[in-house]
């Protein structure tokens, strides 16, 4: 059965251990938890199938993304607390795929440093290994290409800049280009001396076993962002899942150059990985947030009209693409220029994309 959720809004050696003292659980310090624990059990918010005037659209989606801001900085605040209270120094911020990981770590880490913390970002994406590399590996198996698995991933690189970060402060990382598929250098990071740092990891990987084993013995937080409910429009239903399919399809053509065959054929293996690498230790995050909007299906629409007559799917994934657009007809859509500066929906929708495209 199907419920329909009510709206709310709820440098010195080893540095990351200087100074700290055991970690306390959330749950065991009074219910400091801001969000309710991960449930697969699916509940659907009811949007109606127009958002009204230009007007009353703008004012819809400007007051989601504030209560986006709003968790976001009761979530820091939060943490903030528990850094200096329990010693954190590493904060892990996952979550599947197309669930604002990254404008969340990068709202986080300003909320972080306004709080008067020395935050370090990093991203895991930047450890992946190149697209040739992996495409060589699964023609070697006779199957088809992994990219979301820890296997994708080069951990001995990762190892690496845990423990140069450990011992002396400062290592340099990796910076992945999408569009090429590899790297396209690296960035220096280094941490003043005397400085307590928290370092937040941010990628669907920070769940990944292989990399919680790097920071096994470290003070850390964890921290799940993804839509955890859907939407539902004059009887069409829309599950967290394929909103974050529709977020991807856009996204994958502005930032990685990817038609919507592509990410379509991809989305059996993304979701498996999911289902089996990041779902079964989401209830173990110390904190969860939600990302859904209200207004995405209205706000990605123009964007998936055009980009399947563009690129047309055929063959086995047609009939999704179909699909998609059938569901959709029932959305009065609404540009992109009502989001505000820094918005949460901009990693999806970059200002270089225009709806008449």
């Amino acid at each position: 059965s199907r419920e329909t959720a009510s709206r709310h809004s709820t440098g010195s050696a080893d540095c990351w251990n200087e100074g700290a003292r055991t970690a306390c659980s959330i749950a065991g310090k009074g219910g400091n938890r801001l969000f309710n624990r991960y449930t697969s059990k699916q509940t659907y918010r009811t949007v109606p199938p127009s958002l009204g005037t230009p007007e009353e659209a703008r004012r819809t989606v400007e007051t989601a993304e504030a209560d986006f801001e709003a968790r976001l900085v009761a979530l820091s605040a939060a943490v903030s607390r528990e850094c200096a209270e329990d010693g954190i120094r590493i904060l892990r911020l996952t979550g599947p795929t197309c669930s604002g990981k990254t404008t969340a770590a990068g709202k986080l880490t300003e909320a972080l440093e306004a709080a008067g913390l020395s935050v370090y970002p990093i991203s895991l994406d930047d450890f992946y290994l190149d697209r040739q590399e992996l495409e060589e590996r699964a023609r070697a198996r006779g199957g088809t290409p992994d990219y979301d698995s820890a296997d994708t991933l080069d951990l001995g690189a990762m190892e690496a800049c845990v423990r140069e970060l450990r011992r002396t402060g400062e290592t340099d990382i990796p910076v992945f280009n999408f569009t090429t598929g590899n790297r396209a250098g690296t960035r220096h990071l280094a941490v003043p001396a005397g400085e307590k740092p928290v370092f937040l990891f941010e990628g669907i990987q920070a769940l990944y076993p292989p990399v919680t084993a790097l920071f096994a013995d470290i003070p850390s937080r964890s921290v799940y962002i993804s839509a955890l409910h859907g939407l539902e429009v004059a009887g069409e239903i829309f599950p967290p899942v394929e909103l974050r399919l529709l977020l991807r399809l856009v996204r994958d053509e502005a930032v990685r150059d990817a038609t919507p065959a592509f990410t379509l054929a991809l989305w059996e293996s993304v979701r498996a990985n999911e289902e089996t690498s990041i779902l079964p230790f989401a209830n173990g995050c110390d904190y969860l947030i939600d990302s859904a909007m209200p207004f995405e299906l209205h706000m990605l629409k123009p964007y998936l009209e055009r980009l399947f007559r563009d690129y047309p799917v055929t063959g086995r994934h047609a009939v999704r693409a179909e699909h998609i657009l059938a569901s959709l007809r029932v959305v009065e859509g609404i540009p992109s220029a009502y989001l505000p500066a820094g918005a949460l929906y901009r990693e999806f929708i970059p200002m270089c994309l225009e709806t008449d495209r």
